[in-house]
Formats: C-alpha cells, structure tokens, sequence
C-alpha cells in the first residue's frame, strides 16, 4: 500500500534550496551534551577494538562547523585532530568557544579532563597545533598519502551518493595499521518511517524521493553488508559492523511491501537502525 503522507514529505524535502536541508539536519543542531555521547561513543569503541589513541593523527569527516565530538580523543592523547566539514559556514568565534566549552564541561562529569578547554584555543579560533577544521568534502580530504592515524564520523555516511571513493580515499590516507570508525544511521531520516524507504525502486529513490543534489539531503539506502564489501573492495581488513539499535517492529511492518532489492538481505541485515563500521588498512 503506498504510504501517501510520506511521499509527500519527501517530495517536500526534495524541493528544499540544499542550505536549508542542510540546516535541518546538519550536525550543527546538536548540542554539545550529544557531542560527548558520541565522542565517548567513538573512544568506548576504538578501545574495543584495541586502537591505541595515544599520539594518533586523527581525521573525523563531517562534525559540522561547531561539531567538537571528535576532540574527545584529545583528551585521551591524540596528538592532533582535523575537523573536515564541507559545509563550513562563517565561524562565529563566540560560538565556537560555547560550545566547545560546553562540550568539555559535558565530558568533564563522565571523565576525568586532563586538557582545559582553554588550551585548545588560540587567538579567535582553534589551536592550530591541536585542532584544524577544514573545508574539504570526505572524497577529497587533501592529506598525504599514509598520513593519518584514526578516521572517525557521525552520520554522515549516509547522505553519501559515492561511497567506494570515499573508501579509497580513506585507504590512501590511513598509515598502515591505521583504523577507521564510522557511525551510520541506517533509518529513513523522516524518522516516523525507518523503512519506509526499503520499499521503493532503487530509479523512483534516487531520482523522485530523495535530494538529487549534494549535502545532507541527501541519502543513500545502503545496509550494513553493503559497507562491509565496499570496505573489502577497498583493500582494508577486518572489516566488521557492530549494531548499536535495531527496530525489529518496524521493520515488520513494512516487510510485506519491501522492494526485491531487498528482499534477499539477512533480516537481521535489514532490522538494524544504527551501527558502527569498522575495518585497519593492512
């Protein structure tokens, strides 16, 4: 049965001007509280997974222009982090200091801080020794080959149309031994419908239902075994997802309508909202 006020919804979203579907779900909106969750997040999981942070050159793609998640690995001993954000809008120093501010208070009640956050500013911006952000787009991240030690992001993969080059980059640019760690959310961002986007062909998808353009209105459909061959075919290694929520509930409902293109994926593949990819360049 055709999902008449969800059409509607995404149709709307697909006429938006790409500035204003990128303030609706840009980074940007959230506050600094939810930037620690995912800076614990990324530092709970790279221990998982043995990743010594300690002096790593570390990257994470797409944080939004006040997006300080990332500098939780400061704190654990990176040597330095590069913020790349191909949305940079003008910086308001004021507000960058806010809410980094606000960001090292948050992870101050859950960790010991070993850095103020008054350190990792210079003059009216970050510390150019600690923190760089950048206006570069994940593809393109203009770091030397074998340069980088850990890659990190946050939802952002998913509003990503050309993932494989993405993979290739971070393949070039990862030292040996280095690691990545993508958090992905796997839900249809009209969150009222996580599946509802499983249903559709892949032509009425890309070229009706979802921003043809770049940025964050954007959204691809891949699933979490469709990274991990990406991931693979890019050449790096222990490759592997970790599922962080599902919605077997709401994958039920729809399942009845879901498209062929779907339909021969594992159901455990196809319930999960929300995972973190993992893979080390050999």
């Amino acid at each position: 049965m055709i999902n008449l006020p969800y059409i509607a919804l995404r149709l709307i979203r697909r006429s938006l001007p790409a500035g204003v579907a990128y303030r609706l779900l840009s980074n940007d909106s959230r506050n600094p509280e939810a930037f620690m969750e995912t800076g614990l997040k990324y530092l709970d999981l790279l221990k998982a997974h043995n990743v010594n942070v300690s002096g790593a050159m570390v990257v994470e793609s797409g944080p939004g222009t006040y997006g300080p998640a990332g500098l939780a690995l400061l704190n654990a001993g990176a040597k330095k982090v590069f913020l790349q954000e191909p949305f940079i809008r003008n910086i308001d120093p004021d507000r960058l200091a806010r809410s980094i501010r606000r960001f090292w208070e948050s992870l101050g009640k859950r960790v010991p801080v070993k850095l103020s956050w008054e350190s990792l500013f210079k003059g009216q911006g970050y510390d150019p020794d600690r923190v760089e952000i950048q206006r570069v787009p994940a593809h393109q991240t203009g770091c030397a080959g074998n340069s980088v030690d850990i890659l990190l992001s946050c939802s952002v993969l998913e509003h990503i149309r050309d993932i494989p080059t993405v993979f290739r980059e971070e393949f070039r640019i990862l030292r040996p031994g280095g690691a990545l760690l993508h958090l992905v959310d796997l839900r249809d961002h009209f969150f009222r419908y996580p599946f509802e986007m499983l249903t559709f062909s892949r032509f009425v998808w890309e070229n009706i239902l979802t921003s043809p353009g770049k940025g964050s209105g954007y959204q691809n459909r891949l699933r979490s075994d469709d990274y991990v061959n990406m991931l693979g075919d890019s050449g790096f290694v222990r490759c592997g997802v970790t599922v962080l929520a599902e919605d077997a509930k709401g994958y039920q409902r729809v399942k009845p309508g879901l498209h062929g293109d779907f339909r021969g994926k594992d159901e455990g593949v196809l319930t999960a909202t929300r995972i973190c990819l993992y893979a080390e360049k050999p």
